[in-house]
């Protein structure tokens, strides 16, 4: 978790947003050009199926940031994904924009 006076720098940038219960922070087939840190409850990501059934992917909880926490899973499964795949198809496949998964990919390198 960063320290406060981190936090303090960014304030200038942060935009707090409450969810509703089963409100959507991005929907299939829009492009996400924010992260979100989850400060109670929890996200759900799921996609509509074909046959309009939900297929739930992943959760993020309490304290995580959002597509992070998918970056740091999908690392985790494939190590060598970024060095093999072009980032704009990882972006694609976290459902962010590339100058979002560059912004994430310099924190979780500024934590080591």
């Amino acid at each position: 978790m960063p320290h406060l006076n981190e936090w303090l720098q960014f304030r200038p940038f942060i935009e707090s947003k409450t969810l509703k219960k089963n409100g959507y922070f991005l929907q299939e087939g829009k492009i996400c050009e924010s992260i979100a840190f989850v400060n109670s409850g929890e996200l759900i990501y799921f996609k509509f199926l074909k046959n309009g059934k939900e297929s739930t992917a992943d959760f993020a909880f309490k304290s995580q940031w959002v597509t992070d926490n998918r970056y740091v899973k999908m690392l985790r499964e494939y190590p060598d994904v970024s060095q093999n795949v072009p980032l704009y198809h990882i972006a694609n496949y976290l459902g962010i924009a590339p100058k979002s998964l560059s912004r994430i990919l310099k924190e979780i390198f500024t934590r080591k």
